[in-house]
């Protein structure tokens, strides 16, 4: 089974969720946060206005009788009950004729002063928010009649009340935040955990090539339909694959006995062999996977022999040169018959039947390649093969003791054999042994069985 494989850039739905929910987060908080500040900001600026026009209406009013008389000294003495006022830095009287006629404070008017009157409202909030200072002008009124006006001057603390507004929202975000994020962490925690799960089962099924159902348990009724319709499908693929798989195994078992009846009338050659692979195989500690595939896949590698004449391949006797360049064009046939086939057990049936025959030393044919160069396959299926042909009779020859086959082995290895085959062979001789006590007088034996 083929499966596209992720991305290694790409970025998992855990991760999108997460950004997502801390963004959304984030813009809510901030946008809570710049309304709770602009509404601060307004009352704040209100509560000035009406604090600064009640202070000056009472100021205004204690000076009202002086300024109507010219009297700067008594205003200047009603004004200082302003210096014990927080916050205020400058009082001013103006006469009729608009002339200063007393102040009080540490500063003088400055341009930047910002009026708070009736309009402030009307007033850019942000040029009150970096303003030093705000001002408020009041009518100074004395029997019904303007004698002039009271200015007052203090301190804008817009800015520090912002600020400690924004500290305000920025501890009850981070609260909020706490309890905000464990709940995203669970409700993206429940939506990505089944999907992941079902990539797992994915990739599990895309490298084992086991079709595994998944079991996931989820409140979600679309999840839950995901995992049961990815249940089904591995079911059915299962299945299908199995019914693949059977029918190219006995494909493949048919044919090698097929091209095997050409040269061994009871056929069961191609099955020892298949036995005596799995056994030195499995010695090996090699993958399961891949010791049933060689199980099924190693009874193909004398099927080029379909193209050698009778005349050469059942001669009684000892051939010749030429019969001899001929009887191993087998391996080479083998192969160009399997090549280019879409199954892997044929890719490896072709394999076996090209490489069968090399040796370690590189005296081998077709190819003359020596060593870890030939596939493990091909050693695996040429000591199997040669142990078979020892041990069975054939026209021009008697089958060999088991002791004699035994030393020849241990003789051969590291020039005909790989001698880490041969190790494993000779370990597991007794299960060598069993192989043929139970074949012997045997009229059929049964093809090594698929693996589902």
């Amino acid at each position: 089974m083929t499966v596209q494989r992720r991305s290694q850039t790409s970025i998992s739905i855990q991760t999108k969720l997460t950004w997502l929910v801390l963004s959304s987060l984030g813009v809510a908080l901030l946008m809570a946060s710049v309304i709770s500040m602009w509404h601060e900001a307004n009352q704040f600026l209100l509560k000035k206005q009406e604090t600064m026009a009640a202070t000056a209406q009472v100021f205004g009013a204690a000076v009202s009788a002086a300024t109507a008389d010219d009297d700067a000294a008594g205003v200047q003495q009603s004004l200082r009950g302003i210096a014990r006022i927080p916050h205020l830095l400058y009082a001013e009287v103006i006469d009729r004729d608009g002339s200063q006629l007393a102040s009080i404070g540490s500063v003088v008017r400055l341009e930047s002063d910002v009026d708070i009157g009736d309009t402030f409202a009307s007033k850019n909030l942000w040029l009150l928010l970096f303003a030093d200072t705000v001002a408020v002008t009041t009518p100074v009124i004395d029997g019904g009649e303007e004698v002039g006006k009271l200015i007052l001057i203090a301190e804008s603390d817009l800015l520090s009340q912002v600020w400690k507004v924004l500290g305000y929202a920025l501890v009850g975000s981070a609260v909020a935040l706490v309890p905000s994020l464990l709940l995203a962490w669970r409700l993206q925690r429940s939506i990505t955990r089944p999907l992941h799960q079902l990539t797992c089962a994915m990739d599990d099924v895309a490298r084992t090539g086991k079709y595994s159902q998944v079991s996931i348990e989820t409140p979600d009724a679309e999840t839950a339909q995901l995992a049961a319709s990815f249940n089904a499908m591995v079911s059915e693929i299962g299945a299908a694959t199995d019914k693949i798989l059977s029918r190219e195994g006995e494909i493949i078992q048919r044919l090698s006995r097929a091209g095997e009846l050409r040269d061994d009338q009871t056929g069961q050659h191609v099955v020892r062999v298949a036995k005596i692979s799995r056994v030195v195989a499995e010695k090996l500690g090699l993958d399961p996977t891949f010791v049933e595939d060689l199980c099924r896949a190693s009874p193909m590698h004398d099927v080029g022999k379909i193209s050698i004449p009778d005349a050469i391949l059942h001669k009684p006797g000892k051939l010749d040169d030429d019969e001899r360049r001929e009887m191993e064009t087998h391996a080479l046939r083998g192969y160009e018959i399997l090549s280019g086939s879409d199954s892997e057990l044929v890719q490896l049936a072709a394999e076996i039947a090209l490489s069968h025959h090399e040796r370690w030393d590189g005296k081998g044919y077709p190819r003359r390649i020596s060593g870890d160069d030939i596939p493990i396959s091909g050693r695996l299926t040429a000591v199997a093969d040669v142990c078979d042909a020892l041990l069975s009779e054939r026209p021009y020859k008697k089958p060999w003791p088991l002791s004699e086959v035994k030393r020849h082995f241990a003789e051969n290895a590291g020039t005909h054999f790989d001698p880490a085959c041969v190790d494993a062979l000779l370990s597991c001789w007794s299960q060598v042994e069993e192989v043929y006590a139970n074949d012997r007088g045997e009229a059929t034996f049964r093809y090594p069985a698929i693996a589902s």
